[in-house]
């Protein structure tokens, strides 16, 4: 579908230390196990997740602009 083609192109573009802790809460991971796994605060797991999420959405809206327009 081209809907998981654009989603997928737009995670291939977020930085990896972005990526791979996203990728560990998609598969149910908590903050605290991927800090704990990482070796990274809980602190910068969660804002990781939280910068994380707002580049995903700024890059959902720029390739839904650039689709539609």
């Amino acid at each position: 579908e081209e809907g998981v083609e654009r989603v997928l192109a737009a995670l291939s573009r977020l930085p990896q230390s972005h990526a791979s802790i996203l990728e560990l809460v998609g598969c149910g991971w908590t903050v605290r196990e991927i800090a704990e796994h990482s070796g990274l605060s809980v602190r910068t797991v969660q804002r990781r997740i939280e910068q994380g999420r707002e580049w995903l959405r700024r890059e959902w809206e720029r390739e839904n602009a650039e689709h539609d327009g």
